[in-house]
């Protein structure tokens, strides 16, 4: 009794252990890498709208900066800009809301060159 009482215990309290020290991750979706260009080009859609964080990643050879905008459901709607907003040989995490459906991002200059994609991520927003 004193036997089936002790592994009853050790199972339920690893149980609980397992349970406190879970960590909900959220699913990232990623998608393309684009070029980049001295025009805008859509990075990232959701036809739902975004309601949660984006990770853009600049690997940019040459260095620079890249612009960063978002727009809403109809695709022309500028919900917010910035220019020289994402390192081009890095990355910053953005928060977009579930009014965001597109981001776009293009460079200054077309000495610029390499890729950049996005990434849905649970990371905090810079």
């Amino acid at each position: 009794m004193k036997k089936t009482f002790k592994v009853t215990t050790l199972v339920l309290a690893l149980f609980v252990c397992i349970l406190g020290t879970s960590v909900v991750a959220y699913a990232g979706e990623s998608f393309d890498s684009f070029n980049v260009s001295t025009n805008w080009r859509t990075i990232a859609s959701d036809t739902e709208g975004f309601g949660c964080n984006v990770k853009i990643t600049g690997q940019l050879s040459t260095g620079g900066r890249i612009d960063v905008r978002m727009l809403g459901k109809d695709g022309k709607t500028e919900l917010w800009s910035q220019n020289s907003s994402c390192p081009g040989l890095g990355s910053r995490v953005y928060r977009c809301g579930s009014d965001v459906y597109y981001i776009q991002v293009k460079v200054s200059s077309s000495n610029y060159r390499g890729v950049v994609y996005a990434l849905k991520t649970d990371e905090p927003a810079d």
